[in-house]
């Protein structure tokens, strides 16, 4: 079994892994909001509407 330090490390480590892909997450919003304002950046609205439709039928 795991003592509670060495289960508040893997809690700290979890953490520090949910913070990195929130902010790399942040920076490719932050990359894409600029390149739709330089123009040269696309919104794919085929895929956008297809994941739309599948999560409505997915949702009750």
């Amino acid at each position: 079994m795991y003592n509670e330090e060495e289960l508040n490390e893997v809690i700290e480590r979890l953490k520090d892994l949910l913070n990195q892909e929130e902010e790399m997450r942040q920076q490719r919003i932050e990359e894409i909001k600029r390149l739709i304002a330089e123009g040269k950046y696309t919104v794919p609205i085929d895929e956008l509407v297809e994941k739309l439709l599948k999560k409505l039928k997915e949702s009750p």
